[in-house]
Parts: C-alpha cells; structure tokens; sequence
C-alpha cells in the first residue's frame, strides 16, 4: 500500500498545493500556528501543516 506525504525540506519554498508523483493525491498547506514577518525576507514565515484534498486514482486502485 502507497502512503504519500508531501516533502518537508530544511529549506522549504513557499508551496500551497502539492500533488503526489506516484499517486496523483492532491495535499494543501494549512497554517498551524501564527507567523513572524521575516524583515530580511520581507514577507511572514509560518508553519504548515498538509491535509490531504483528493485521493489519487493510483491509490485507490492499491
């Protein structure tokens, strides 16, 4: 059985929507907490959190 999970980088870009290669399961990123603005950024840095939006049709088929 496939499980997919979206990549958790060390250096993490800002990602919204991700879509497993393997399964075609389309995931989100939730924010889980409030963020911090990053001055040297210019922009908030937060944590997220991924829930799952569709099944794949790979995974069903497993």
């Amino acid at each position: 059985m496939h499980t997919c999970a979206p990549p958790r980088d060390e250096h993490p870009r800002s990602q919204t929507l991700w879509t497993c290669p393997d399964c075609g399961s389309v995931w989100e990123a939730v924010p889980s907490e409030g963020g911090i603005f990053d001055f040297d950024r210019n922009e908030v840095v937060s944590r997220a959190e991924w829930i799952r939006l569709e099944t794949g049709p790979a995974a069903l088929a497993g």
